[in-house]
């Protein structure tokens, strides 16, 4: 796993959600498989967020911008099923960006603070976004 492919999963996941906070208007059935996955990468990425504070790398306040991107995409109504999963391997420090395995932040050339520090910009950038 490179630098740039750990950020780029995180990167994915984030921009993943966004787009289906705004893709609503697709059919249904896609809309329900997109919505199902952007809800499971949005739970992962608050786990990373809890896992990243605990470690002492990100303050309270960059978790709490993780989670904004919950609620946006709970208004689309995704099947929930897969979303406790996903937080626990975001506790656990791993990745989820819906095309490849877990990827575990160790992993990453990025030390884990690094990786948190960058995700922790991330969700500060996408919350002011979500905010406007």
């Amino acid at each position: 796993m490179t630098l740039k492919t750990c950020m780029a999963c995180a990167i994915t996941g984030l921009s993943f959600v966004t787009t289906a906070v705004l893709a609503q208007s697709a059919p249904s059935q896609a809309q329900g498989a997109f919505a199902k996955e952007a809800y499971e990468i949005a739970r992962n990425m608050n786990g990373l967020a809890d896992y990243c504070q605990r470690k002492g790398y990100i303050q309270p306040g960059s978790v709490e911008d993780a989670r904004k991107l919950l609620p946006m995409v709970e208004s689309m109504s995704p099947d929930k099923s897969g979303g406790d999963a996903a937080e626990a391997y975001g506790i656990k420090g791993y990745v989820l960006d819906g095309t490849r395995p877990p990827v575990q932040l160790a992993e990453s050339e990025l030390s884990e603070s690094e990786w948190c520090q960058q995700a922790a910009e991330g969700w500060r950038h996408w919350a002011a976004q979500l905010a406007r």
